[in-house]
């Protein structure tokens, strides 16, 4: 198995412990200030792992789209946002 599968494997295997985590962080002061600079722009969130990010985008009506490699990630995002495109998908490709 090589790193990449290494690392996929498990987010995929540990998805409620690397959710727990990522929430663990406040970003949101940080957004705020990024967010005024977005008005009108599509936002990419590449790594989007559990939607904290993008749940919190979502509260301001930006068009959203999710992209991570991790298809439990994936479903966690789907479940937490639901006015965004969320897709599984290979980065290196």
């Amino acid at each position: 198995m090589n790193k990449l599968s290494a690392t996929i494997d498990s987010y995929n295997r540990q998805v409620n412990w690397h959710s727990a985590k990522f929430d663990g962080y406040n970003w949101s002061k940080y957004l705020l200030k990024f967010i005024k600079k977005l008005k009108g722009l599509k936002i990419l969130d590449f790594g989007c792992g559990n939607g904290r990010d993008m749940e919190f985008l979502s509260k301001f009506e930006l068009d959203l789209t999710g992209i991570d490699y991790s298809n439990e990630m994936v479903k966690k995002t789907k479940a937490r946002v639901k006015k965004a495109k969320i897709l599984q998908m290979d980065f290196f490709k």
